[in-house]
């Protein structure tokens, strides 16, 4: 959907577009919502928007996929894929 691309890409303008018109939970062919992509962003703009949509921060993934060069299991949540990965700023707006 566009708002997984605009997750994946880390573009927050995108997402809020495409807000109006996606299923926020929808998971792509990976297995992994916006907010899974959202928890790879450096800023956590992107998280907040998502997090103020009703995006779900316990939402597991459902496959096993690689971001950022980092293997996640099954089952990951955002805020597991922002620990790994370092991602302050995600951290600090999903808790």
């Amino acid at each position: 959907t566009l708002l997984i691309l605009a997750a994946r890409i880390g573009d927050v303008a995108l997402a809020q577009i495409a807000l109006g018109g996606s299923e926020i939970a929808q998971v792509d062919d990976h297995g992994w919502a916006a907010l899974h992509y959202a928890a790879t962003q450096a800023d956590g703009a992107l998280a907040g928007v998502l997090l103020a949509a009703g995006a779900d921060p316990t939402q597991p993934t459902r496959k096993r996929h690689t971001a950022a060069r980092t293997p996640f299991p099954k089952g990951a949540t955002a805020k597991d894929i922002a620990r790994a990965l370092g991602v302050t700023a995600v951290l600090e707006r999903l808790a």
